[in-house]
């Protein structure tokens, strides 16, 4: 019988592994993963302003357009997903 642990490890695995094809725009990049005995450790493209939702609470204000420009984004980012086979299960502002 597969442990919890084990089973969260097999699909942070395979999740990865899914991720590592993925070459978009608006997608970080996942350059690569390793792992000990009890960790997995990913290396990310740096993501200069953070994510979308902490560049937001920093500029306190975001006006239609610029709002309309991060909407678009994602949506393509979501769109590109789609064509791969690909539903993200976690979309978050």
């Amino acid at each position: 019988m597969l442990t919890y642990r084990h089973s969260s490890k097999e699909n942070l695995k395979r999740e990865i592994q899914i991720h590592k094809k993925l070459h978009h725009p608006h997608i970080i990049t996942l350059y690569h993963y390793f792992e000990d005995h009890e960790n997995v450790y990913i290396i990310l493209e740096y993501a200069t302003n953070g994510s979308l939702y902490d560049l937001i609470r920093r500029k306190k204000e975001c006006s239609e357009k610029q709002g309309f420009v991060f909407f678009l984004q994602t949506a393509l980012g979501i769109d590109y997903l789609h064509k791969k086979g690909i539903i993200h299960r976690d979309i978050k502002v």
